[in-house]
């Protein structure tokens, strides 16, 4: 009997006796759905605990005297970027200027 699965897939009693037929394939669809971006979130948390140990590492790997951890990336992680191509250089030349900028100063005159 498909009325437990119905029920948890959030239908009514009414809905599943007396609704349109094609409304349990709907609500099936919709927990599919909604159970792949679940997997999708739990997937893409791990990645971003893979990515915080690993630029970990090189700080506390005892043979490299002067390691220092990477950076935490600065934008969350995303399938597509709602940027334009035009703004992503924007953005990369910016970062690039910030970065030989934080260099400059750390290797200035004293």
């Amino acid at each position: 009997m498909a009325l437990p699965s119905a029920i948890s897939f959030g239908m009514t009693v009414e809905q599943y006796w007396d609704g349109d037929p094609w409304l349990y394939a709907a609500f099936r669809e919709s927990q599919r759905q909604r159970d792949e971006r679940g997997e999708w979130e739990r997937w893409q948390m791990g990645l971003y605990v893979y990515n915080s140990i690993a630029s970990l590492v090189p700080a506390l790997n005892p043979f490299v005297k002067k390691a220092k951890p990477e950076p935490y990336p600065e934008e969350p992680y995303g399938i597509t970027s709602s940027r334009t191509p035009e703004e992503t250089a924007a953005h990369e030349e910016k970062a690039a200027h910030e970065k030989m900028a934080l260099w400059l100063m750390g290797h200035g005159p004293a």
